[in-house]
């Protein structure tokens, strides 16, 4: 009913088209894994190590990864953020 059925050679073209699409889709996708891996590293660099916080009262250098909400992170002229905080006192800050 729907006319003629298609060729052995038609059937081998289509066939052969489809694996280079999906060769060339998955090559794409790879390149973007790749270039998103290394953007993250980078963001990984951007992170302090250690930080300098006010934690019951008192001074302590304590790891970035170990800041907890309701700690005080104290910073000085060239150091970086260690995360997400609100300032709540600055002198001199630009």
């Amino acid at each position: 009913p729907f006319g003629t059925p298609p060729t052995n050679l038609y059937n081998l073209i289509l066939a052969i088209v489809l694996i280079f699409v999906i060769v060339i889709s998955s090559m794409f996708t790879f390149y973007q894994e790749m270039q998103a891996t290394k953007i993250l590293k980078g963001f990984a660099g951007m992170v302090p190590d250690k930080c300098v916080v006010v934690r019951d009262g008192a001074f302590k250098e304590i790891t970035a990864s170990a800041l907890v909400v309701g700690d005080i992170v104290v910073l000085e002229t060239g150091s970086r953020v260690p995360s997400d905080i609100r300032v709540i006192s600055c002198n001199g800050m630009k």
